[in-house]
């Protein structure tokens, strides 16, 4: 009967060691929505400028554009609200996601079309694209 006890407590000593290692050791939090998009994306930035040009009593609108790439990461804040995206060496900056894949900041709006494509604009100068990697 002791070595049933004994076994048993082993037993339950390893499934709590691999619980803990399971989800202490790994950087996805266990059971959020949101893991699905953590991970390294290929992020295409549109930059548009806009100016108007006077051709004697004409005016006419134009609108330079820049197209950049770089590579980003999606990762977790220390916030439980805010993931963060990470371009290239620098530039990072915190985005809410709702349980729809909204993305969400005070500057812009955008949303994952699936959990490997996302978009998001910043009023009309600015929009982010990424695919993952």
């Amino acid at each position: 009967m002791k070595t049933h006890n004994f076994l048993s407590s082993t037993k339950l000593s390893i499934l709590l060691f691999a619980f803990i290692l399971l989800f202490n050791g790994c950087k996805k939090r266990p059971f959020d929505y949101r893991n699905k998009y953590c991970g390294d994306w290929k992020i295409r930035f549109i930059f548009v400028k806009s100016s108007v040009i006077r051709s004697g009593a004409t005016y006419v609108w134009h609108y330079d554009t820049t197209k950049t790439e770089a590579s980003g990461r999606v990762f977790y804040n220390k916030s439980d609200k805010h993931y963060q995206v990470r371009i290239g060496a620098g530039g990072e900056s915190l985005y809410e996601i709702d349980k729809k894949g909204n993305l969400t900041t005070f500057e812009g709006s955008g949303h994952f079309l699936n959990t490997n494509n996302f978009e998001y604009t910043q009023s009309t100068t600015f929009t982010m694209t990424g695919v993952r990697q």
